[in-house]
């Protein structure tokens, strides 16, 4: 896996067309950048993203510290999980 960079996902899903959102980006970075890591923010969706998004091999889920903070704690969660050295958000 290249750690060079890696990207950043604030989520938050209340509902299948949500996670539907959120998947969609996911299959457009793993498109174009199969071997980059990326954290989802969980902000305390109402769907499980740890157990949905299992069949992703590089995609770390992480609960935001913070609720209803998800895109605000974004430095934190790159600080504090250092999987790459520059963070796409």
């Amino acid at each position: 896996m290249d750690k060079d960079f890696g990207f950043i996902i604030p989520s938050y899903c209340s509902t299948d067309i949500h996670f539907l959102q959120l998947k969609r980006c996911l299959n457009s970075i793993t498109k174009f950048h199969p071997r980059k890591q990326v954290i989802v923010i969980d902000d305390y969706s109402d769907i499980n993203l740890s157990e949905d998004l299992k069949e992703y091999k590089n995609v770390k889920v992480i609960m935001s510290p913070v609720k209803s903070a998800g895109d605000m704690v974004t430095y934190k969660v790159f600080k504090d999980n250092p999987l790459f050295k520059r963070g796409i958000i």
